[in-house]
């Protein structure tokens, strides 16, 4: 996904301010790759209509109360897209009790973003910290 056009990264629960941040501070500030995130609980009211076989998608699921909302649309998706990944953290061994997961998920996620980010930062040859205008000008 390192070219997209735009990005849309949607989930849920205890990850939903690490997927905001992520996807504005890291995709557009760092990347200079347009993205949106969205609630997986509102994404049946807007995005369910943009969204088509090419738009490039990324749910995350993670392991608290608020699963139920990011499995609906990772369930959805394939009816109506194949540019979509889904990353889920139960799908990563942790050697905690399963009534503690949901609240280090977001260690998890913050491990996988930073191997994607690697990679796009060596495909696209644009070192993270490099900006345009945050801390180059005033404003």
């Amino acid at each position: 996904h390192h070219d997209d056009s735009i990005h849309y990264f949607i989930g849920a629960g205890y990850q939903w301010g690490a997927i905001y941040s992520y996807a504005m501070c890291y995709w557009e500030e760092q990347h200079w790759i347009r993205t949106k995130s969205i609630h997986a609980a509102e994404f049946f009211h807007g995005t369910l209509e943009i969204v088509d076989r090419d738009t490039p998608v990324t749910v995350y699921i993670c392991e608290d109360k608020e699963r139920p909302l990011a499995e609906r649309v990772a369930k959805f998706l394939p009816r109506v897209c194949a540019n979509y990944t889904v990353i889920d953290t139960k799908d990563y061994p942790l050697h905690i009790s399963d009534e503690f997961r949901g609240y280090v998920s977001h260690l998890v996620m913050h491990a996988i973003n930073n191997r994607i980010d690697a990679h796009i930062e060596k495909i696209n040859c644009h070192p993270m910290e490099i900006r345009r205008y945050y801390r180059q000008l005033e404003y």
